[in-house]
C-alpha cells in the first residue's frame, strides 16, 4: 500500500470527533466548510492544530492537501514533520511567504518564496519530504507547479537528529499574527511501495454512503448478520453523512458476523480515482478482544482491510484499497458505483 492516509473530513460531526482520528489540539471544525461544502477543519489561531500519527515511521513520504487561507498575514506552521525526537522540518506561511525550515517556525530556513493568498480561493499544496542529514529533500509543489526556491534536495532536513517520521502536524504553532485558515482532503503516501509512488495532484475525497442491505453471501435479498436497533433495515442505521451514535447495527464477537452495504454512487465521472477508502465506526460494549476488519465488495471479488482492535469507545476501522479487487487495475467511475462496502469479525 501507498497511500497510508486520506481524509475529506466529511464523517465528522463536530471537533471532538476528530479525536477518533488525530490528537487535536484547539481549532474548529465545519461540517459544510470545505471547498466543496463538505467538512473542513478550522486553524483559528496559534496553538491550533491537529497530529496524524503514521501507522508506521517513515524516511520519506508524499503529503498534499487543501487550504484556504483567510488573510495574507497570517503567520504560523501548515505542515510539522515529527520524528520520536521531536520536531524536525515544518512549511510555514510567514510574512507573506512560504518557508521550509529545518525545525519549527523560522528555525534555520532552508529556502522561501513569495505568496499571496486570495481569501476566497482554495490552493492545493503538496509537499515530498525526505529526513536525512545530507540528502534530505523538502520540495514544495503549490497549486500543481513546483515552487522555485522551495525543491530542496541534498540538504539536511533534520531538526533534531531523528531517523524517521512519525507524525505529522497541521496547523500553527506559532504565536504570531494570528492564523486563519482552512484544511480539507488531504493525503500521505508512501513512496517507496506501489501502486501510487509519486505526487497525486489536486484530489477530491468525495464520501458516499450505504444504500441497501447486501448479504454477505452475496445474495442480494439474504440478511446481514448484525440487528440494527431499529426495525429490520440495517443501512438505515448507519447511513448518516456525519455519522452518530443515536442509531447502529450490533455484531455478535463471533468469526464470520458481517454487515455489506450498497453504497450510493459518484454522480461524477473523475479523469482518474486513485483510492477508496472504507470507513467503519465501531465500540465494544463489554470485556474481552473484539476485532474488526472492513469488507470490499467488487463483482464477486472480496478484500479485506486490516484487522482493528475495537475499543470501549468510539473509533475508526479502516481500510484503504488503491485497486480494484476484481481487475487487480486502477478503480473506474462504475467500478466505485458497483461496489459493495461493509465490515466484518475476522
Amino acid at each position: 500500500m501507498s497511500i497510508i492516509h486520506m481524509d475529506g473530513f466529511d464523517s465528522y460531526m463536530n471537533l471532538a470527533d476528530l479525536g477518533m482520528e488525530y490528537a487535536v489540539n484547539g481549532g474548529g471544525f465545519s461540517t459544510t466548510g470545505g471547498r466543496f461544502g463538505g467538512g473542513a477543519f478550522h486553524i483559528g489561531g496559534y496553538n491550533n492544530f491537529f497530529t496524524k500519527t503514521l501507522p508506521a515511521p517513515l524516511t520519506e513520504l508524499w503529503l498534499g492537501g487543501a487550504f484556504n487561507f483567510a488573510s495574507s498575514g497570517c503567520n504560523g506552521t501548515i505542515f510539522v514533520f515529527n520524528s520520536a525526537s521531536g520536531r524536525e522540518s515544518s512549511l510555514c506561511f510567514t510574512g507573506g511567504q512560504l518557508v521550509a525550515c529545518r525545525g519549527d517556525l523560522m528555525n534555520n530556513p532552508l529556502g522561501s518564496v513569495a505568496f499571496a493568498p486570495s481569501s476566497t480561493a482554495w490552493h492545493w499544496i503538496e509537499v515530498h519530504f525526505k529526513l536525512h542529514g545530507s540528502a534530505g529533500i523538502f520540495e514544495v509543489w503549490l497549486d500543481g507547479n513546483v515552487v522555485s526556491g522551495l525543491n530542496l534536495t541534498g540538504i539536511n532536513t533534520k531538526g533534531q537528529g531523528g531517523s524517521t517520521v512519525s507524525s505529522i502536524l497541521f496547523g500553527s504553532t506559532y504565536a504570531g499574527n494570528g492564523f486563519d485558515a482552512w484544511c480539507d482532503d488531504w493525503y500521505i503516501l508512501d513512496p517507496n511501495t506501489s501502486p501510487n509512488t509519486g505526487r497525486l495532484g489536486d484530489s477530491r475525497i468525495r464520501t458516499l454512503t450505504p444504500t441497501s442491505d447486501v448479504d454477505p453471501t452475496h445474495n442480494p435479498t439474504g440478511p446481514n448478520s448484525g440487528t440494527p436497533d431499529i426495525g429490520s433495515t440495517h443501512y438505515t442505521q448507519v447511513n448518516e453523512a456525519q455519522w452518530s451514535s443515536a442509531h447502529n447495527v450490533t455484531l455478535a464477537n463471533t468469526s464470520g458476523q458481517e454487515e455489506l452495504y450498497g453504497m450510493g454512487s459518484l454522480g461524477m465521472t473523475p479523469s482518474a480515482i486513485t483510492a477508496v477508502r472504507v470507513m467503519a465506526i465501531a465500540e465494544k460494549s463489554d470485556a474481552g478482544e473484539f476485532n474488526l476488519e472492513t469488507v470490499m465488495l467488487s463483482g464477486s471479488t472480496e478484500a479485506d482491510g486490516p484487522t482493528v482492535p475495537v475499543l470501549t469507545s468510539y473509533a475508526h476501522i479502516l481500510g484503504i484499497f488503491e485497486v480494484d479487487p476484481a481487475t487487480s487495475a486502477a478503480w473506474t467511475a462504475s467500478g466505485v458505483n458497483a461496489m459493495k462496502c461493509g465490515c466484518k469479525v475476522p
